[in-house]
């Protein structure tokens, strides 16, 4: 994996040398910058090597004919096919590295070549004679870019330190809107950025830059298809999945550095590492992590059975106990806030893995696209609770569950039950209406427009727990899930891959596999349950599902107290309500996952000087 860099019009040589500089975590192995003799635009290029780890993979990199130059970031899987194909149009290797494949697709393609790659990526492409600047991101958002558009021109990096460093500012303000949806969600949503003036690039999506004009266009160049209205058997459904979950993992193994699986013990990681096996013919590393202090909370018994049965070499790393030191770096790592605790053991699990493997893939993006999380079972059944519910009851029971206590067991569920328009958005949230204004009441109206506006993200006509899904693969999936993978993974200069976010395995989840397959109200991932039945142990416990949880509310009040306290303590000087903040304090245990969002957002607000 590598970070990438531009600017235009271009800047003074040390100051974009500086933003590399701020990325060389993401690629240790070389750097490069560019900048054109018209002063138009810069380049420039943290690399990680993976494929074709000679200088010939080398960037900022030019095409043959010194029209384009390219800074990319992530991997792209079917590189081979796409250079065969160019080779029937005349296209010349100088190596072997995917780098280079890029940049001639889109020397003979466009923008159109964006439909024909499969992989993760971002990447910015100089056209020295259209004097424009492309940038684009994949389908999934598995690979991170931040830019800033203003009337001085554009700026963009794959994290934010970098492009703070472009754009150097004396003191930077908090984003209000990107602020309330922090509190609601625990991560910043969509296109906005916590920092005021600074967005992110959609996944799916790709930027034109015109550098004569300042002029910037957005537009997505790929989405999610609708389920298929062709009917099908549930048996070739399943047939079709597993043929395509075999050729991505296939194509995910693919690197010129070693490679293994960080294998959890759950459903996805576990199927992912069946399939890289039987690739390797057991030839194979995988990985996982014990929480020694926590055995409630420890999987890498079911991890290490798979891995028996599989015949694979597999490591389980102790995790280590938290520390003020490791938070901090953390907090710093992620760019924005986010506020899940699994950042600790993903970054120390990240740094042992580091130390075996460059590359290694994991199980991310089944729950989303297969039906995993609980909520959805629960929305199936909640659909048909709704319909029984008499009216008259309902417009009285709905008043009493808005009113009620946020922290109460069951909040969310009873809101989302009585809701009439049967709203998707009362789930997974921190910090209510009424909560958010009493943090802040002259920030936040009492209102809970922000989970309203969830319905949004998905299309109408389907069932309240698939448009949940789908929302889940537009906001949680790139936004939470995937920045925490891909900063606490980059951190190390570990290169983390997801067969399951495949473009392939995309549209055939979205488009061939009906919801019915994958959960209904008293199951989920229906489809991938029938997969592990054919590839994992027989005694295989393919419905539990921990997470990767660590024990937030002993470090809360243990090793964390202190961060805690700050935490009160500043925001309280910053504008929050100071009673609000104490009352939920003194209940660590109760409110664990609110105390640790502020104190993140609070970490956060202090180490890139941020102000309200």
């Amino acid at each position: 994996m590598c970070g990438i860099v531009s600017v235009a019009p271009a800047c003074a040589r040390p100051q974009i040398e500086a933003a590399v500089s701020c990325l060389a975590h993401r690629g240790p192995d070389g750097s490069g910058v560019w900048s054109s003799s018209d002063g138009r635009v810069s380049l420039g290029h943290s690399r990680l090597s993976v494929i074709d780890t000679s200088s010939l993979g080398a960037q900022p990199m030019r095409s043959p004919d010194g029209k384009n130059l390219i800074s990319f970031n992530g991997e792209i899987y079917n590189f081979r096919e796409l250079g065969a194909e160019l080779d029937q149009l005349g296209f010349r290797r100088q190596g072997g590295s995917d780098t280079e494949v890029l940049l001639a697709a889109w020397n003979a393609w466009g923008k159109a070549c964006l439909d024909r790659i499969d992989g993760m990526f971002a990447f910015a492409i100089y056209d020295s004679a259209e004097r424009k600047l492309f940038f684009a991101r994949d389908r999934a958002g598995e690979k991170p870019l931040f830019y800033r558009h203003d009337g001085t021109g554009v700026a963009l990096a794959s994290e934010l330190k970098a492009l703070l460093v472009l754009r150097c500012e004396g003191q930077v303000s908090i984003n209000v809107s990107a602020l309330e949806h922090y509190l609601a969600w625990g991560y910043v949503a969509g296109a906005d950025c916590l920092i005021e003036g600074y967005s992110k690039l959609p996944p799916g999506a790709v930027a034109t830059y015109e550098i004569a004009t300042n002029r910037l266009y957005v537009e997505r160049y790929w989405a999610p298809p609708l389920p298929s209205s062709t009917s099908s058997t549930d048996d070739r459904i399943i047939e079709g999945l597993d043929a395509v979950l075999e050729a991505s993992v296939r194509r995910q193994l693919v690197a010129d550095v070693p490679v293994g699986v960080l294998l959890s013990g759950g459903l996805d990681s576990s199927l992912v590492a069946a399939y890289a096996a039987e690739a390797r013919h057991g030839d194979l590393r995988t990985f996982t992590v014990a929480f020694p202090n926590a055995p409630n909370l420890d999987e890498s018994m079911h991890a290490a059975r798979v891995a028996a049965h599989l015949g694979t070499d597999h490591t389980e790393i102790a995790l280590p106990e938290v520390s003020k030191q490791l938070f901090r770096r953390i907090i710093r790592q992620v760019d924005e806030p986010i506020a899940d605790p699994s950042l600790l053991p993903t970054s120390a699990l990240a740094q042992a893995v580091r130390e075996h493997v460059t590359v290694a893939i994991g199980g991310d993006g089944g729950d989303e696209l297969f039906g995993g999380y609980p909520r959805y079972t629960l929305l199936d059944r909640m659909e048909a609770w709704r319909r029984w519910l008499p009216g008259l009851i309902r417009g009285p029971a709905q008043s009493v569950a808005a009113w009620a206590p946020q922290g109460l067991r069951g909040f969310n569920a009873a809101r989302s039950v009585l809701d009439p328009s049967g709203s998707i958005g009362r789930f997974n949230v921190f910090f209510g209406g009424r909560l958010r204004h009493s943090l802040a009441p002259g920030l936040f109206p009492a209102h809970d427009y922000v989970e309203l506006a969830r319905d949004g993200l998905a299309p109408s006509g389907l069932s309240a727990a698939e448009r949940a899904a789908r929302a889940d693969f537009a906001s949680y999936l790139p936004d939470e899930v995937l920045v925490k993978v891909d900063r606490a993974s980059m951190l190390h200069s570990l290169e983390v891959r997801a067969p399951l976010l495949d473009r392939q395995v995309l549209d055939y989840a979205f488009g061939a596999v009906p919801w019915r397959l994958k959960a209904e109200a008293g199951a989920r991932k229906i489809a991938l349950r029938r997969l592990a039945a054919r590839r994992l142990p027989s005694d295989f416990d393919a419905v539990r599902k921990q997470g990767f949880t660590p024990p937030i509310g002993r470090w809360l009040k243990g090793v964390l107290r202190s961060e805690v306290e700050d935490a009160i303590e500043h925001l309280s000087n910053s504008g929050f309500d100071g009673k609000t903040l104490r009352r939920l304090a003194d209940h660590p245990e109760k409110h664990a996952n609110r105390l640790f969002a502020l104190v993140v957002l609070s970490g956060w607000m202090q180490t890139y000087r941020v102000y309200l």
